[in-house]
């Protein structure tokens, strides 16, 4: 489900429910995720299973949902394995933030 404002620029969605003005860039990869209001996803990012409150912006090639013991040390993980990222988190170093 896409709400109005969303732009998909050559990006995949598969089960996933984007909120007003998502952007997600080509290339990138979201699957079984829910994202609120003004997310960016970068190029080549590849999110599953995530909630990613507003305003957050995922940097290119950032891999979020692949690994659990790598996404418990950054994020809330529950015990199903969906991974929460807060409202207007920063995740500025894409390096850091890469599997």
């Amino acid at each position: 489900m896409v709400c109005h404002g969303c732009i998909i620029s050559g990006g995949r969605i598969h089960r996933s429910v984007l909120s007003v003005g998502c952007r997600v860039n080509s290339f990138a990869e979201i699957e079984e995720s829910i994202l609120y209001e003004n997310v960016r996803v970068g190029r080549h990012a590849k999110l599953r299973r995530c909630i990613i409150d507003k305003d957050v912006e995922v940097p290119a090639g950032v891999e979020v949902g692949f690994n659990v013991e790598a996404d418990k040390k950054r994020f809330f993980v529950s015990e199903g394995g969906l991974v929460v990222i807060p409202k207007r988190a920063k995740l500025d170093d894409a390096k850091m933030w890469r599997l």
